[in-house]
């Protein structure tokens, strides 16, 4: 298997499930063909996917699972947080993969609010963008004269301006 290494990703197309059909923008998830988006994790299962924040809630959403082919890796900078965890088959930070930090494990923890997963996530996420920060103006630029990003602009926007920032 070639091991894909990704940070930054372009939506191509968007496959719904339910519908069988291929949309331009998804309502469910505010995914949108032609944007950017930061890759959380890689799996490597019977089809590759990607782990990415949905432009709905930015950091309060729930991430999400895409399948790999309908979008264009743009960058392939590895962030510094991430490992090959052989196990899972995903490439992800370390910290979520360490099951001995979590109550259940990350993702149980940080569904259901416990305050050590949240901030990890957001420390992870911080860590993650900064891989690719030359993205940044990018991905605002792309969101700027668009309403429904409005909880985007109050979680994400304080991030990235922390990355720009080197904070």
């Amino acid at each position: 298997m070639e091991l894909i290494l990704v940070m930054i990703v372009k939506c191509k197309a968007i496959y719904n499930e339910y519908t069988d059909k291929y949309l331009d923008f998804d309502p469910v998830n505010n995914l949108i063909v032609d944007f950017h988006y930061n890759v959380l994790e890689v799996f490597f299962h019977r089809n590759i996917s990607f782990r990415i924040n949905t432009d709905r809630n930015g950091l309060a959403s729930c991430s999400i699972i895409v399948l790999a082919k309908d979008f264009e890796i743009i960058t392939s900078n590895i962030p510094q947080n991430w490992i090959l965890d052989k196990k899972f088959a995903d490439l992800s930070p370390q910290k979520w993969n360490d099951i001995s930090l979590w109550e259940e494990s990350f993702w149980q923890d940080f569904f259901e609010d416990l305050p050590k997963a949240l901030s990890c996530y957001r420390d992870e996420i911080k860590t993650i963008v900064a891989a690719d920060k030359d993205y940044i103006q990018t991905m605002l630029d792309e969101r700027a004269d668009r309403d429904i990003f409005y909880t985007w602009r109050g979680t994400m926007l304080p991030l990235f301006a922390e990355v720009l920032e080197g904070e």
